[in-house]
C-alpha cells in the first residue's frame, strides 16, 4: 500500500460509513375532531418510489433530515408538515392578521407555528431512523388545503409542497379497515366516495396505527 493510499484511507472509510448509514426521517400525523365530534386523521397523497409507472400512497407528512436541522426530529417534522400543507399555517396567520406586512415570510411563519406546537405534541419513535409526532389541530376543511396554492422559493417549487390532494379519514373507520389486512404493503383506505390516486396507504402510516403508544393517544382523543 503506497503513501497516497494511506493518506486517502481515512477519507474513504468515512465516506463508506456515511453511505451505509440510513437517512433520518421525521414527520407529523395530524388529527382533529370533525364538526360531528369524530376524531379524524388528515392524510395527504404523494408519489411512491421512482418507477416508470407512477404509484401513489396516502399517509402522514414526513421527510428526510437536512444538514441545517440540528434539532432533530422536531425541525425536520415541522418542515415536513409546513411544506406538505403548502405553508397553510402561515397563510392562516396572514388571514387573522391582515395588517401584517407582505414582506413577512409566509412559510417561515407556518414553520415557526408548527415548530412551537410540536413541543407539546406526542413523539412516536417508530424505528431508529424514523420518528413521527401526533399533533392535534382545530378542524379545517380539506377543501381549503386542496385549494391552497403551491409554494415556490426563488422560482423553485418547494419539494414538500407537491402533495396533490388532502382528505380527512375517521380514525376508527380506518382502524377497522386495517384489521382486515396483515400486509403493510397492500393496506388500503376504506371506501369513502371516489378517491383519485388510488387508495393505498403508506407503510409508515400502517406501522404508526399498529403502534401501542399511538393507539392509546388516538383512542383517548376519541
Amino acid at each position: 500500500m503506497n503513501r497516497r493510499t494511506l493518506l486517502l484511507l481515512p477519507f474513504l472509510c468515512s465516506s463508506f460509513t456515511q453511505a451505509i448509514q440510513k437517512e433520518q426521517e421525521a414527520g407529523v400525523l395530524v388529527y382533529a375532531r370533525n364538526p360531528q365530534g369524530t376524531v379524524s386523521l388528515l392524510l395527504g397523497v404523494q408519489k411512491e418510489g421512482r418507477s416508470l409507472r407512477t404509484k401513489y400512497t396516502w399517509g402522514e407528512f414526513k421527510t428526510v433530515q437536512q444538514p441545517d436541522e440540528p434539532d432533530f426530529p422536531r425541525m425536520t417534522a415541522a418542515r415536513a408538515l409546513n411544506e406538505g400543507t403548502r405553508c397553510y399555517f402561515g397563510l392562516e396567520i396572514f388571514k387573522k392578521n391582515p395588517g401584517q406586512k407582505p414582506s413577512l415570510n409566509i412559510c417561515k411563519a407556518g414553520f415557526d407555528t408548527i415548530y412551537a406546537r410540536l413541543n407539546a405534541a406526542n413523539l412516536i419513535p417508530l424505528t431508529p431512523n424514523c420518528s413521527i409526532y401526533l399533533m392535534e389541530i382545530d378542524w379545517i376543511e380539506a377543501a381549503q388545503l386542496n385549494a391552497a396554492p403551491l409554494i415556490y422559493n426563488n422560482g423553485k417549487l418547494l419539494p414538500g409542497s407537491v402533495k396533490k390532494q388532502f382528505m380527512w379519514v375517521p380514525y376508527q373507520t380506518l382502524l377497522n379497515q386495517l384489521k382486515q389486512t396483515k400486509n403493510r404493503n397492500t393496506a388500503q383506505l376504506p371506501l369513502i366516495g371516489r378517491v383519485r390516486y388510488g387508495s393505498k396507504i403508506s407503510g409508515c402510516l400502517y406501522d404508526l396505527l399498529q403502534n401501542k403508544k399511538a393507539t392509546a393517544i388516538l383512542r383517548a382523543a376519541a
